[in-house]
């Protein structure tokens, strides 16, 4: 049916059996067929017709709709749920699978057997049968946010959270959230503008081709005193003249790359510290991110002699988690470009540059920092008012692609010679002993040939691979009395983890009779599985995840790794000295080799000024390791990665494959 078909006659509509029941029921109370037909909303004709007809129609016109309401139920859940998990179908995606779905459940079709593809008219009228799905521009979301915001690291959050607010009180007036931002003189978006219709390029005058970066750190409370921002600009001195039209109360910090480091970081305690005035009666709440510049040993103590009590976001949760992220910064930098547009309009000819970014950021920066938006950037985290109820599985089902199988006490995972006894190969299925009295019943049934799944009291869960071969008819005697033998389980847990996590885990199929598999409904998850991590990377056990750093255990962690620090930089290797010339060796002359050692990647990465690719982290600024990936040469704090041992490949170029 065209996309664009206007029925001849708009008018029409299908007549039930309850309208003509009810129709008949007045015309014997004694109504006449035409009342009666405007009683229940049809027309006399049609009444006439299907009463001399005695039938009714079920559809108007030939052809009949492709899937069932359950069917198109069961595409409408697989479209929800692949968007939930951020792996969303395309059009073509969707157009293949419903083809395939079709064919391998034998539904008479209409779709295009050279294409193997359902038609684009078929999806827009799906669409329209479920009003609540459209066809939209996703954003790009890294891997790292999408397995860093799970219920077990959101939990903790809110747990540490709740424990300060119990123990201190906390006002909302003394609850802070602290973020940067990058500002750059040329603005991202550009606001639209009123052009010609067809006219395929519209253009816009902006400062540059690529702009400079002017970090603002922000901060906020619940009640709405946004604390003066300060600036830190990408150079070696600072100039009164840059900090022109800034904020009041704003000051300007200097750094290499124009981001923070521990230094800056401290800097802007003593400027927190002055705005807010925390004192033993009467605490602050700061919460942050952990950032590497945040977390050091001398803002911690700064924080615990100033009565300042520091509680860190999870890693990678500030897109759900940072009140600045959720309701302050968007706008900002929405008016950051109108602002910016509207200096270029007056002062044609020139550019943005450093010196009239806190200008431009202060004009657009008074517009956005209203009450209602910090009040509602702390509600929708639940910070406050408190709401650790607030995201949902829904919130969640990202991380579950990744998520890992944890055996309970309850849950015993047989090994694999175990499943295949019972003919469900490569399986991994959790058993319960079974009463003996069911082992006779059972094994009385072994002559029928229709032995059905579900009479097997054993099977409490499978997880069913993407591919497996075909069960075997199983000996339920003989396979119950091996369930039930201890020496099948593992007693190890890890060792329980280990296995899992050879398995490629898939929900459960809808299983039927054996003898008539071939005949069944074929689910659409069997066809195409929701997406699930293959193999899952065991992350280190000393991994970022929320804290309450200013708490003593936080410390003493703080202080040994400083002690370590310190004692691995007094280790210098001298060399040897000739004790009867007391003169030094000779330099070996250097031999051109092709291989290099780390030390020598890490020299030259010093010179060059790499950065961290996810916390922006100069190279050299902190004692912390670094690690090179083996696709792109970019270097990357261990701490922000993943990598255990052996060759580490970067997330980027993870993505790019």
């Amino acid at each position: 049916m065209p996309r664009k078909y206007i029925r001849k006659c708009p008018d029409r509509k299908v007549c039930t059996q309850e309208q003509i029941d009810k129709a008949k029921q007045l015309i014997g109370e004694g109504k006449s067929k035409r009342a009666a037909a405007e009683i229940v909303g049809i027309n006399e004709s049609t009444l006439r017709k299907r009463l001399k007809l005695n039938s009714t129609a079920t559809s108007m016109g030939r052809y009949q709709q492709t899937f069932t309401r359950e069917q198109e139920e069961e595409i409408y859940n697989h479209c929800k749920s692949s968007d939930e998990r951020f792996y969303g179908l395309t059009l073509n995606t969707l157009r293949k699978l419903v083809y395939e779905f079709a064919e391998v459940n034998e539904i008479e079709n209409r779709f295009d057997k050279t294409t193997k593809m359902a038609g684009k008219d078929w999806v827009y009228e799906f669409i329209k049968r479920h009003p609540d799905l459209a066809l939209k521009q996703t954003t790009p979301t890294s891997i790292a946010r999408a397995i860093g915001f799970n219920q077990v690291q959101v939990n903790r959050f809110y747990t540490n959270l709740k424990k300060c607010q119990e123990k201190y009180n906390f006002p909302p007036g003394r609850i802070y959230n602290m973020d940067e931002t990058g500002i750059s003189t040329v603005p991202k978006k550009t606001p639209k503008v009123i052009s010609l219709k067809g006219k395929k390029n519209v253009n816009k005058i902006v400062s540059g081709e690529r702009g400079q970066t002017i970090t603002a750190v922000c901060c906020v409370s619940a009640t709405g005193n946004y604390v003066p921002p300060p600036f830190i600009f990408p150079r070696k001195r600072m100039k009164g003249e840059l900090m022109d039209g800034a904020p009041t109360g704003s000051i300007g910090m200097t750094s290499d790359s124009g981001f923070i480091n521990t230094d800056l970081y401290l800097e802007w305690l003593h400027h927190f510290k002055d705005y807010t005035s925390p004192t033993v009666d009467n605490p602050v709440l700061l919460i942050i991110d952990n950032h590497s510049s945040h977390i050091s040993l001398q803002g911690t103590l700064y924080c615990r002699q100033h009565n300042i009590i520091v509680l860190t976001l999870p890693p990678h949760s500030s897109h759900k988690l940072q009140p600045l992220d959720r309701a302050i910064y968007s706008p900002l930098k929405s008016q950051y470009a109108i602002e910016a547009d509207k200096w270029m309009a007056q002062h044609p000819g020139r550019s943005i540059n450093q010196y009239q970014v806190t200008l431009i950021f202060n004009r657009a920066f008074l517009k956005i920092a209203t009450v209602g938006n910090a009040a509602s950037a702390f509600r929708v985290t639940g910070i406050y008012p408190f709401n650790n109820d607030l995201f949902t599985e829904a919130d969640f089902a990202p991380s579950s692609v990744t998520d890992m199988f944890c055996p309970t006490s309850d849950t015993v995972l047989q090994n694999p010679s175990t499943s295949s006894s019972l003919g469900l190969d490569h399986h991994i299925v959790s058993v319960a002993p079974v009463p003996q009295e069911l082992v006779a019943s059972a094994s009385a049934d072994l002559s029928e040939t229709q032995i059905e799944i579900s009479d097997v009291s054993t099977v409490a869960e499978v997880h069913h691979p993407s591919s497996s071969p075909l069960p075997r008819k199983p000996n339920i005697e003989t396979d119950i009395q091996k369930a039930n033998e201890p020496s099948h389980a593992l007693s190890d847990p890890m060792d329980q983890i280990e296995e899992f996590q050879e398995q490629q885990i898939i929900p459960p199929p809808v299983l039927g009779n054996i003898s008539n598999t071939h005949k069944s409904h074929i689910p659409l998850i069997n066809i195409s599985p929701l997406p699930k991590a293959t193999h899952i990377q065991i992350r280190r056990k000393n991994a970022s995840k929320s804290e309450i750093i200013t708490n003593s255990p936080f410390k003493n962690m703080l202080e040994e790794k400083q002690k370590e620090v310190d004692r691995k930089s007094k280790k210098i290797r001298k060399p040897k000295m000739n004790m009867e010339t007391k003169t030094k060796p000779k330099k070996k002359d250097n031999i051109k080799t092709n291989t290099k050692t780390k030390d020598n990647d890490k020299n030259k990465c010093s010179e060059q000024e790499y950065y961290c690719p996810l916390c922006q982290e100069k190279y050299g600024d902190t004692a912390e390791a670094w690690i090179k990936c083996s696709i792109c040469s970019s270097w990357w704090h261990e701490a922000c990665t993943s990598c255990e041992s052996g060759i580490f490949t970067c997330d980027l170029c993870v993505v790019k494959d």
